[in-house]
């Protein structure tokens, strides 16, 4: 099937629907988490991109992460613009709008019937649309650290299409492509690792591999034995795997990956669960968005409320279950959105969030794909009924785009994005040091302290921000609670290398005034 000039038009539309949002974004600056870590302050990165570059990026693991295509990716926006931070932002929207176009063509291509069936067009359209415009991917596009989604997602599509060339006539050329493909997702994000799931999902619907389904026509994919399906996903199995551990082993590397000791097995568990709720609430009302979820008390949690909280995903997958002939569509959607959750809902906890807005990035579009075919399959059928769906479609895309673009200005700098993030949860102990720590850079250290105080109080025993008391009380004279500070940072973590330096480079000063 080849795209006609509706595609066309729909393929311009969704990269103007994209700039449209993101527009505002060229005019941004890095902001002071993670961006130094990955752009500013890379040795590697600002170094540009050259082949030793880029062969170092396969061997060195970063910010407790292994993502090498996309460190090679910031090494080429340097080399390009060197620290234009606007540029930056204008590459990461312009993959993001790639990203939407190939996920419409695969779409388009998968579920299309007919060069002429519209149903499929329009659809398909729809849901890269609310790629493109959802609120909830802006921290993805607009924060720069995070490329690594716009990257993985890309890829991630690319694979989709390459697999959908496999499944249509099988060979070893075409499952090469997949593969690749696939690698160049891992690569450039470790989230990637749910893709061969969901290709098995994809083999269900749209292309009916299996047997005993109708698949669409023409050029229906040709149906195979459930032992063949799985046969042919255990290569891209071995890869997820793989990607796995070397992520699991640079976390753990880094620090990232969190005790049972701090966060027991059942707490985690509870949280994958409210989380996967409260992801799927924010897909239809993505409200009270913020760079950094706290995790939840959950000390009065009993089973009354476990009950509470299972009861919407045990319906959402009991319908889907139940109609799976009819609307297999449903069944897909939904246990994409659960697939790809799955890796970051908290069991194997890394970092101290409880939910992140980037998660959504790939999910969503599972979410969207049982959402709109299912709403146009119940829809009543009768004479306006396309213009009806035409219309309620394009005031919905809008409204996402509104609101995407009135989130995008949260992430115009560092003091905008803490100031965002203490609205929605005023004792983030992370928020507050955050915001600490840019008023010290800027002189203000009555309200840096504040800030550092107001950490501590919802997180007694966080390092940091004792640490960044210990620098205030010692920039404003105050040497003896500097030094109680800085002892009970060390207190915390014995193997404070910084915390040892700062001790014994005060002991320096002082003996040198004591000679004086």
């Amino acid at each position: 099937m080849k795209l006609d000039r509706f595609d066309a038009a729909v393929a311009l539309a969704l990269v103007g629907l994209c700039f449209a949002i993101y527009a505002p974004s060229f005019d941004f600056g890095f902001v002071n988490f993670d961006d130094d870590r990955y752009v500013t302050e890379h040795r590697l990165v600002l170094g540009g991109l050259d082949f030793e570059s880029a062969a170092k990026a396969f061997t060195r693991t970063k910010a407790s992460n292994w993502h090498p295509l996309t460190w090679i990716s910031h090494m080429a926006d340097v080399s390009l613009f060197g620290l234009d931070a606007g540029a930056h932002h204008a590459m990461s929207a312009g993959l993001h709008a790639l990203a939407g176009v190939v996920l419409f063509v695969v779409l388009r291509r998968m579920t299309g019937r007919c060069q002429d069936d519209r149903r499929a067009l329009g659809l398909s359209a729809l849901v890269a649309a609310f790629f493109i415009a959802h609120p909830t991917h802006v921290e993805s596009v607009a924060w720069i650290s995070e490329r690594k989604d716009v990257l993985c997602a890309l890829f991630w599509f690319a694979a989709m299409g390459a697999y959908l060339h496999y499944a249509r006539a099988p060979s070893f050329a075409r499952y090469t492509w997949v593969v690749v493909a696939f690698v160049a997702a891992l690569l450039s994000k470790p989230m990637a690792v749910s893709l061969p799931f969901v290709l098995l999902l994809l083999d269900v619907w749209p292309l009916a591999r299996f047997p005993g389904m109708a698949g669409p026509a023409p050029g229906r994919t040709p149906a195979q034995t459930t032992g063949a399906l799985l046969l042919e996903k255990l290569p891209l199995g071995a890869l997820a795997v793989a990607s796995a551990t070397v992520t699991l082993y640079a976390q753990n590397l880094g620090g990232a990956l969190q005790t049972v000791e701090r966060f027991p097995l059942f707490e985690r568990a509870l949280n994958a669960v409210i989380s996967l709720d409260r992801y799927a609430l924010l897909a239809l009302w993505p409200t009270g968005l913020t760079i950094f979820h706290p995790r939840l008390d959950l000390s009065h949690w009993n089973a009354l409320s476990l009950l509470a909280v299972c009861l919407p995903p045990v319906l959402w997958a009991a319908v889907a279950v139940h109609q799976r002939r009819r609307r297999p569509f449903l069944l897909v959607g939904l246990a994409w959105f659960a697939i790809c959750l799955a890796p970051v809902l908290g069991v194997v906890q890394v970092g101290e969030q409880s939910i992140a807005d980037r998660y959504t990035y790939l999910p969503y579009v599972g979410l969207s794909i049982a959402l709109f075919w299912g709403l146009e399959s119940i829809w009543p059928r009768h004479q306006h009924r396309s213009r009806v769906l035409l219309a309620l479609a394009l005031v919905a895309v809008a409204a996402s785009g509104v609101a995407a673009r009135e989130q995008l200005h949260t992430w115009r700098d560092s003091a905008s994005l803490w100031t965002r993030a203490l609205e929605v949860h005023p004792e983030s102990a992370l928020a507050n040091l955050q915001l600490s720590q840019l008023l010290r850079e800027r002189g203000d250290l009555a309200g840096a302290r504040m800030h550092a105080e107001r950490a501590l109080e919802s997180e007694p025993r966080m390092l940091l921000a004792h640490y960044q008391l210990a620098i205030l009380h010692h920039t404003a004279g105050r040497a003896d609670a500097a030094r109680d500070s800085l002892a009970r940072a060390l207190a915390i973590d014995s193997r404070f290398a910084v915390g040892f330096a700062m001790r014994a480079e005060w002991a320096r000063r002082e003996i040198g005034r004591a000679h004086v």
